[in-house]
């Protein structure tokens, strides 16, 4: 696992910082707790965003993403012919946010997946 450094010579952002974090994680060296969460957070995304991308609320975007003449390999849940990434992330995200219960139920308020897992989908 890398640890991130401060140079003082080198300015780096936080987005940058962060990444660099996350492109030096080996999955052996996470601990099992944190693989497990990561797991229910996958699992609670993948349901609400399948849901979702079935609702009507989602319709407008998912027809945007699927319409764009730009080649990709990218998942848009649902579907079974791949679309550009970044479009696939904006419908996946809008459909795991279109039947959130954050708001309304405590325990449900860690929810942050619907914007962490759509950009890395493939």
């Amino acid at each position: 696992m890398v640890t991130p450094t401060h140079d003082p010579r080198v300015q780096s952002t936080a987005a940058q910082t962060f990444g660099s974090f996350c492109a030096g994680l080996e999955y052996d060296a996470l601990p099992p707790v944190v693989v497990e969460r990561a797991k229910h957070f996958f699992i609670d995304y993948i349901a609400i965003a399948l849901h979702g991308s079935t609702l009507d609320s989602s319709r407008p975007v998912r027809t945007m993403a699927a319409a764009r003449p730009i080649p990709g390999g990218a998942t848009l849940l649902g579907r079974p012919d791949p679309v550009h990434a970044a479009w696939a992330a904006l419908a996946n995200g809008m459909a795991a946010h279109s039947m959130e219960l954050d708001d309304t139920f405590l325990p449900g308020s860690i929810h942050n997946e619907s914007f962490v897992f759509p950009p890395h989908w493939r």
